[in-house]
């Protein structure tokens, strides 16, 4: 490096000099160098941390509200190191129960110190989720402070408060930055950009969306319909507050979604994060080949559910957080204009909180005009559910199969899952059904599911297994190490669990 090229030259010329003032010349530079060299070694990551913070997300990021929140302070350093400041933006969640969040994002490598402060005095803090077993020290009534070593999505709740709480995401260095100077890269600096006539950005083959820190993308949506090869990253945000209704319970208001992907093949979507959307986060009908990864959605509308597909196989969704007022994943066959079965499909080392409806949810929809079509090999792993709040009996099940239309599902596996919090709702929510409100008929069969190494620490939840005649059967069900409340569940009376009619070969075990 040229740096350390002139480094070694001052300390010769130093050693050297004669002259007093040449001496304090060469020093001055010497010392430049030396702040120099060790800046080019955060930069290249070689020291002990390093903190990617230039592009926060700006707080006029704050989307559909006149006054900023302004509950919680955050700042970040490398152990030992100067602390900087990390910007905070706020988000609009739930539906029956409603809150503003805050959030806080930035990247790291190593090890990186977070300090929190609150607007009031911390009774109790709680750092979710649990598993990561996050310990803090209190700096004083107002502050709070915690080591990292690892990239985590968390939730910070101070006084047992989930509605207006902080969320940190403490992500890893970006890797692959498309070139600006590409051709086949629209990028946007950081900042608010809004798309002009009818708020759609319409990406074509081959193209890249890059939106860094700060960039802030105002739209109705981006569009992904017959296309190939086409990626969307970055650490910025796509917002569609400007098209939400005043209302967030309208049926009627404007369909809004952050991706909506069509006939599509080969899209990847990653880093991004999304707030406001008026339906799905992401949404694809009749795709192959999609990866979703490290991407953060909140909503607040009725119907504004995480990731759906329809007639979709083989999607891999790694590394997601979704804080949606409906269903974060949504599984199923045909719809609207969406033809064939789907497959293929794996969510995985996720963070999943539904303040409304279902966490998980696979097999309503399908193409019921004819025999259904078949949902099969799908795999949910490494899971944390933070919350399942469902008062309507019928949308019940932190992880709920409901076969209808005519569809059969086979090939089911939910491993590795942490329930933290079921306020109303289910475990298990595994039934061929017909409900009235979406299916002209209900679906064929339920078959070949594992549910494995699954937990749930809380007040006593029913479960429900059940088939719907004995043509329509739950058939090869094995529970396998569920833990309630510290208990192995051996028997379903362990667990509330209510086994109904037309259910065949159930089996528990440790």
């Amino acid at each position: 490096m040229l740096s350390i090229d002139i480094y070694m030259s001052c300390l010769i010329c130093i050693s050297a000099g004669r002259h007093l003032k040449m001496k304090v010349f060469l020093t001055v530079l010497l010392i430049f160098c030396v702040f120099a060299i060790e800046a080019g070694k955060l930069e290249e990551g070689r020291g002990p941390g390093y903190m990617k913070n230039e592009y926060n997300i700006s707080n006029s990021s704050t989307p559909f509200m006149s006054d900023r929140v302004k509950n919680f302070s955050v700042k970040v350093r490398v152990p030992g190191g100067e602390w900087r400041e990390a910007s905070i933006c706020n988000a609009r969640i739930g539906l029956r129960q409603t809150g503003v969040v805050s959030i806080a994002s930035f990247d790291f490598s190593g090890k990186a110190e977070v300090a929190v402060g609150f607007k009031d005095k911390i009774e109790s803090a709680r750092i979710r989720p649990l598993r990561h077993k996050i310990p803090y020290s209190k700096i004083n009534d107002n502050e709070i402070s915690f080591m990292l070593d690892r990239p985590v999505k968390l939730s910070i709740e101070f006084n047992g408060d989930t509605l207006n709480n902080l969320h940190i995401f403490a992500n890893p260095m970006e890797e692959n930055v498309p070139d600006p100077a590409d051709g086949k890269v629209i990028s946007y600096k950081p900042g608010i950009h809004r798309i002009e006539g009818d708020g759609f950005l319409k990406l074509q083959s081959g193209q890249t969306l890059y939106l860094p820190y700060g960039a802030i993308l105002k739209t109705k949506g981006i569009i992904c319909d017959k296309v190939e090869d086409v990626r969307i990253c970055g650490r910025g945000t796509i917002d569609m507050g400007d098209y939400m209704s005043e209302n967030p319970s309208d049926q009627k208001r404007p369909n809004s979604q952050g991706v909506c992907a069509t006939f599509a093949k080969n899209i990847t979507i990653e880093g991004v994060m999304f707030l406001n959307p008026n339906h799905y986060t992401i949404f694809l009908g009749q795709c192959d080949k999609v990866k979703i990864k490290d991407i953060k959605s909140f909503s607040s509308s009725v119907w504004a559910d995480g990731i759906d597909c329809m007639s979709t196989k083989d999607l891999d969704v790694d590394d997601v957080f979704l804080r949606t007022s409906d269903d974060c994943i949504a599984i199923y066959g045909h719809r609207w204009n969406y033809f064939g079965d789907t497959r293929n499909i794996s969510v995985k080392n996720s963070v999943l909180w539904a303040d409304v409806a279902h966490p998980v949810l696979i097999g309503v929809h399908g193409l019921h005009e004819k025999d259904g079509d078949i949902i099969e090999n799908i795999l949910i792993d490494n899971i944390d559910i933070l919350l399942h709040d469902e008062i309507i009996g019928q949308y019940h099940g932190a992880l709920a199969i409901n076969a209808g239309d005519g569809n059969i599902v086979r090939n089911v596996a939910f491993s590795n899952i942490r329930i933290e919090e079921i306020r109303a709702g289910q475990i298990l929510n595994i039934r061929v059904f017909k409900n009235e409100s979406y299916n002209p008929k209900p679906g064929r069969r339920i078959e070949n599911v594992l549910v494995r190494d699954v937990s749930y620490s809380g007040p006593e939840k029913i479960s429900e297994i059940s088939g719907y005649d004995d043509e329509r059967m739950v058939e090869k069900l094995t529970i396998q190490n569920l833990v309630v409340n510290g208990r192995t569940v051996l028997k379903p009376e362990d667990a509330g669990i209510r086994i109904g009619k037309f259910v065949k070969d159930i089996n528990f075990s440790r």
